[in-house]
């Protein structure tokens, strides 16, 4: 998770509190969205990491180059 991410996760845990405050969401629940948010970003990461390699292999394969 980079720091661009801490940045926005901020933002909307600012929001979040707010509106746990006023009562138009449950209180915790900005809990909730921080796991979800971890969990979502660490599957985009893997799936990212898979499609690199996928296209490493492919460019060097086409290259003649032995990895």
């Amino acid at each position: 998770i980079n720091p661009g991410e801490y940045f926005v996760w901020g933002g909307i845990l600012v929001a979040l509190l707010e509106l746990e405050k006023k009562g138009v969401v449950v209180a915790g629940y900005h809990v909730k969205v921080a796991i979800w948010y971890a969990i979502v970003g660490l599957v985009v990461i893997l799936l990212k990491g898979m499609l690199t390699e996928r296209i490493t292999a492919i460019m060097a394969r086409r290259q003649g180059v032995e990895l």
